[in-house]
């Protein structure tokens, strides 16, 4: 009852081959090779598991989905379409984007969560970087910590001096050396960490920079930036 809550959040596509079933579409093939993009006629969702603990001879954690939403792409008007339909096309998309339901599915999982155990439940939510941005990073409920990716050359900014100054105070500080000029710095110690990954326990190298601000994020998100080594090819 008192261990945080972990939770993964992604989209996921399902093959379909019937061209009338609802919400079907030409969604890219997430198995094709890196060098040629494929196309599958699929259908496109929202997918939310949560980790359960492994026992003291298992660090392994087993996901269970428990939220598994529609999220199918706004159907774009035909080449007769008036400027209102064309209107009304980009009002919808902006509505019904990846981001935005994501952030809806965020909301709902903080209050199932609030309803069933307490308020003051520590909530980890797991997402890549698509997930990482100023739509769901400048709305995030509280009492989540988000755990996101981001380019190895995104920029932040230190925490601002708390000395006041003429004029309105400043929201962002100093700028910070980008994630891939942080691996590089020989001066920034790596600390190891164990964890299970890819079938055993390894010892993973990261560094760690603590209360920056990221301009895409908002003001009032502080956040830490994790950098972590590759292992070792296997």
């Amino acid at each position: 009852p008192s261990q945080m809550i972990v939770m993964h959040m992604d989209d996921t596509v399902i093959r379909k081959t019937g061209k009338k079933i609802p919400g079907t579409g030409w969604k890219r093939d997430p198995l094709g090779p890196a060098f040629h993009t494929n196309f599958i006629w699929a259908q496109r969702f929202i997918q939310t598991t949560i980790s359960l603990y492994g026992n003291e001879f298992n660090s392994q954690c087993s996901s269970i989905p428990i939220d598994f939403f529609h999220c199918p792409s706004v159907k774009k008007p035909g080449k007769k379409a008036t400027e209102e339909d064309l209107h009304i096309y980009k009002e919808e998309k902006k509505k019904h984007n990846m981001s935005v339901e994501g952030l809806e599915r965020i909301k709902i999982m903080r209050k199932r969560v609030d309803d069933m155990a307490s308020k003051e439940r520590e909530l980890f939510l797991c997402v890549d970087g698509s997930y990482t941005n100023q739509t769901i990073l400048g709305k995030l409920p509280e009492n989540i910590t988000l755990i996101g990716r981001v380019r190895k050359d995104a920029k932040f900014n230190y925490l601002p001096e708390t000395e006041k100054t003429k004029g309105r105070n400043k929201v962002y500080g100093e700028p910070v050396p980008t994630p891939e000029e942080i691996r590089k710095d020989e001066t920034i110690h790596w600390q190891k960490f164990k964890a299970y990954a890819a079938g055993k326990v390894h010892e993973f190298k990261v560094k760690i920079i603590q209360s920056v601000k990221w301009r895409k994020a908002g003001k009032r998100q502080i956040m830490q930036i994790v950098v972590i080594a590759p292992l070792a090819y296997r």
